[in-house]
């Protein structure tokens, strides 16, 4: 083979390897509106996890920092034991370590799972906790 039919075949190569990405950046976003893409469409869905508190003969939301735990944090743990159906060992925890730090404040807590669906508020009650002096 003579030279300059390797740097043509070299540049054929190096060529064919960095199509693919020309492509991405330039033809492959307009495949989304193609025959067989599914339309666009933005379902903005907010899934929170609250924690009241009875206080008389209503509810407050109870703040978790009272327990060391951030709010997000809390979300998150409740989240998880909810779609794993642990909730009642998520209560058990929560029981105790509210005995420990407050031993003389027995209380009740009910949480709220609260879903933000197109400016639509839904909550629902998924679990009741108790804690005796």
């Amino acid at each position: 083979m003579k030279v300059s039919q390797k740097k043509w075949l070299v540049g054929i190569f190096l060529s064919l390897i960095w199509l693919p990405f020309i492509f991405l950046t330039d033809l492959y976003p307009f495949l989304r509106f193609g025959m067989f893409a599914e339309p666009v469409s933005q379902q903005a869905t907010k899934e929170i996890f609250v924690l009241y508190v009875e206080k008389g003969s209503r509810l407050e939301k109870y703040d978790t920092y009272f327990w060391g735990i951030d709010e997000s944090v809390f979300n998150y743990l409740a989240r998880k034991y909810y779609y794993q159906k642990r909730l009642d060992f998520l209560g058990k925890n929560l029981c105790n370590a509210h005995q420990k730090l407050y031993p003389q404040s027995p209380q009740r807590w009910f949480l709220y799972r609260e879903i933000f669906q197109n400016n639509h508020l839904q909550k629902e009650l998924v679990a009741t906790y108790e804690t005796q002096p």
